[in-house]
């Protein structure tokens, strides 16, 4: 969360048919995140809403979003869909529907998610139970 919550409005680049974000990860490195058009439209819908002239992308209401902030913000939003998530949970299911769509595509998958290593990046690749169903009766 600490990724998303440190976005600065530089680090943004978005026009119509492109977009992406400058997400800085650990060791202070720089990485490039493509925005999908759905992406594009909800942060254009949600910039064209803000009247303020703050650095940071995401504003709480003392400032810059915090971890703590985004967190609360992920539990009141999955308590009100009756579904039992949090942060990690998202980038998860980020990282499965990914390899979901694009199989094998562990070095891509590690470039969006800011990992240096394809070990870490393995974690995301264990099927669910679904996934081993739909493998068995193929």
């Amino acid at each position: 969360m600490a990724e998303l919550c440190n976005l600065k409005m530089n680090n943004v680049a978005m026009s119509e048919r492109k977009g992406e974000l400058h997400v800085q990860g650990k060791g202070e490195k720089f990485r490039v995140v493509p925005l999908v058009r759905e992406v594009r439209a909800a942060l254009a819908t949600y910039l064209s809403s803000r009247s303020d002239h703050e650095r940071y992308l995401f504003i709480g209401q003392r400032g810059p979003l915090t971890d703590a902030d985004a967190y609360e913000i992920v539990k009141k939003y999955a308590a009100l869909a009756k579904i039992n998530c949090h942060p990690h949970t998202l980038r998860h299911g980020f990282a499965t529907h990914y390899l979901r769509h694009n199989p094998g595509d562990l070095v891509g998958l590690a470039r969006l998610l800011g990992h240096e290593s394809l070990d870490t990046t393995a974690r995301y690749t264990m099927p669910t139970t679904e996934d081993l169903a739909e493998r068995m009766e193929a």
